[in-house]
């Protein structure tokens, strides 16, 4: 008679099982982000990004949102393509300088196109970019610790708030991380064994991820530090000294070869430029980068000023237009990245910025059992560098790049991202620093299995694990806990994932008290709003024929959704009841903005507020968690 352990040590099962389970995986998550896709409204990105893409595919023509690369607009459009949809090239906004927002209106609403179902189509490539990079995730882990292990970075990535929520959207955040974590891997793979076929994929892949999101540029310098990294953990073994003939010339090489890497990468988004630029009527190409570039070339002479006005230069030559307006939207993304934003945080405006601004969305929107999980991690990998003895830091630190390329390459992707992202000013959302989330559960699982599978005198040859004094099942338990409280917190927030903000910050129903936008309303309850109205107790509540007065921020259009009996309102035409409106529905961003009159009266103006709106955080009912319904009096 066989037992429960004999079974599970069958070679089949202990193949397959770890397999089974990804796929348990990906079918929870893919449901859960199917299900987003089908009852949420066009957030405000996808306003502008789904009739680019389409734009792209159907006449081969950029001219809108040139500040985000092609690749996910443009495969997400693609199955539009074959539905019946009237494209309004007589509009006066398709003529327009990149007129990207008002001319998306007219695409969806009011070219007698169906928004929602053009929207549903167009979410199903982000959706299957999502599950691959939770794939992906779990793919590389297999690599580092093994196919059980490898499940938890999978599990935490899929079921992160954060990636159920933009994970089906058309948008370039999930596209990032996506990129990100495929070119580390190839790259890692290159510097383990630069042979010349992993040289081209490490290229192929660099390319690849510069067309998803313009912030894959931080792979640039990130891949000459790591080579830089990776040949100075060699030197010793093959040179007497660093600065050596024999030991250049090796860094040489590995320069080479990064140069490869990154010429294979730009010509193969070069090529893909020049393709979705070629029925780009040239003359209004040249004319765009002209408008779009003019502060810069009218501004000061300098770095900037030079490289507008070669830009420009390029647009006018067939064959350079396409890089050109690759070069374009990098110019869009610098000025951005380096100029102001108005945000709304912790019910501050500021135009600068907070240093601290990415910490605290961090340890807010992220699930307690996931801060919890990469927090021990932490304690556990900075009890390892400080109880390690007998050795110098520096021959530690070379050791264990030469051991664990893989994990040294992730740990150094997080660390310098989370720098350059808290220097920026552009707060407007944790979906930017998105691209790290996977690689950080990466990392803490590395650190926990090392925990987990240390004696009670070893963590990494020879340091004492804090807590190694528990044992194997009390350690099972703990991580079986954590991951049970996260899918607990998934089912209990369903299907509110965009607002999503633990509990110590309030939860699903007051995170806009920390910070708005992406990070809670983004116009996804568009939807919930109509079905709100239609059902008792608001369909018996409002008369038939009664006007309502509607302020949305969203990619929606209330008018379209709800009929006529909207009256689009704004902060400044103020109290509709004076008008004998006596319902009021409002995007909870822009009451909180409308609320910063009072700290910033110079960009909202004084009198632009929701004050006569006496019990702002005690609606009447709500509908999903960003619209706030209030019956006046």
């Amino acid at each position: 008679m066989h037992s429960v352990s004999d079974f599970l040590r069958l070679p089949f099962l202990r193949r397959w099982a770890p397999w089974l389970l990804l796929a348990c995986i990906l079918a929870g998550a893919g449901i859960l982000l199917v299900e987003g896709a089908l009852h949420d409204a066009p957030i405000m990105d996808e306003q502008a990004h789904i009739p680019a893409g389409y734009a792209m595919d159907r006449f081969l023509d950029y001219r809108l949102n040139p500040e985000h690369p092609p690749l996910e607009k443009a495969l997400a459009a693609l199955p539009l393509l074959f539905m019946h949809i009237s494209f309004p090239v007589d509009s006066l906004h398709w003529q327009t300088v990149n007129d990207q927002w008002a001319f998306g209106k007219d695409f969806l609403f009011h070219a007698g196109n169906d928004a929602q179902e053009i929207t549903v189509v167009a979410r199903m490539l982000p959706i299957l970019l999502t599950l691959f990079l939770i794939f992906f995730v779990y793919w590389w882990s297999r690599e580092l610790m093994g196919p059980w292990w490898a499940l938890v970075p999978a599990f935490f990535t899929a079921y992160t708030p954060d990636i159920l929520a933009y994970g089906h959207y058309v948008i370039t955040d999930v596209g990032a991380a996506l990129g990100f974590i495929v070119g580390l891997y190839f790259f890692v793979a290159m510097l383990t064994s630069p042979t010349r076929k992993r040289i081209i994929l490490a290229g192929v892949f660099f390319g690849v991820a510069q067309l998803l999101k313009f912030s894959t540029l931080f792979l640039v310098p990130l891949f000459i530090i790591m080579a830089g990294m990776y040949w100075w953990a060699h030197v010793p073994k093959e040179h007497t000294s660093l600065l050596s003939r024999d030991s250049l010339r090796s860094l040489g090489r590995w320069m080479k070869r990064v140069g490869a890497v990154l010429g294979i990468g730009f010509f193969i988004v070069f090529v893909v430029y020049v393709f979705f630029t070629w029925g780009y009527p040239i003359g209004k190409q040249i004319a765009d980068t002209t408008s779009i570039l003019s502060p810069l070339l009218h501004g000061k002479a300098g770095v900037a000023a030079f490289a507008a006005r070669a830009d420009v230069w390029m647009a006018s030559l067939p064959l350079l237009r396409g890089p050109a307006h690759y070069i374009l939207g990098i110019i869009m993304n610098v000025e951005r990245y380096m100029g102001t934003s108005s945000a709304y945080f912790l019910g501050m405006e500021a135009t600068k910025g907070w240093w601290f601004y990415f910490p605290v969305l961090f340890m807010t929107k992220e699930p307690i059992p996931s801060l919890l999980f990469i927090y021990v991690s932490v304690a556990l990998a900075l009890s390892a560098v400080s109880q390690r003895k007998g050795i110098s830091f520096i021959r530690r630190v070379k050791n264990y790049i030469e051991e664990h390329t893989g994990i040294c390459a992730i740990a150094l992707t997080v660390f310098l991202y989370w720098v350059a992202s808290i220097a920026s000013t552009l707060n407007i959302g944790l979906r930017h620093i998105l691209p790290t989330i996977p690689l950080l559960f990466i990392c803490s699982t590395w650190m926990v299995r090392e925990w987990f599978t240390s004696s009670p005198v070893s963590l990494v040859a020879g340091v004492r694990a804090p807590f190694s004094a528990y044992g194997r099942g009390a350690k099972i338990v703990l991580i079986l806990f954590l991951g049970a409280w996260l899918g607990a917190e998934v089912i209990a927030t369903y299907p509110y994932y965009l607002s999503y903000f633990n509990e110590l910050a309030g939860g699903v129903t007051r995170g806009y008290k920390i910070a708005g936008d992406s990070n809670y309303d983004w116009g996804q309850d568009l939807l919930r709003l109509k079905t709100a109205l239609d059902t008792p107790p608001l369909a018996e509540e409002i008369r038939p024929g009664e006007k309502i007065a509607v302020d949305y921020f969203g990619g929606g259009d209330a008018v379209s959704y709800l009929g006529s009996r909207v009256v689009p309102w704004t902060a400044a035409q103020g109290n509709p009841a004076n008008q004998g409106i006596h319902w009021f529905v409002g995007s909870i961003q822009d009451i909180e903005l409308a609320r910063l009159s009072a700290i910033a009266p110079h960009a909202y103006g004084a009198d632009k507020n929701y004050q006569w709106l006496n019990h702002i955080d005690t609606p009447y009912a709500k509908a999903g968690t960003s619209i706030f319904i209030y019956r006046l009096q």
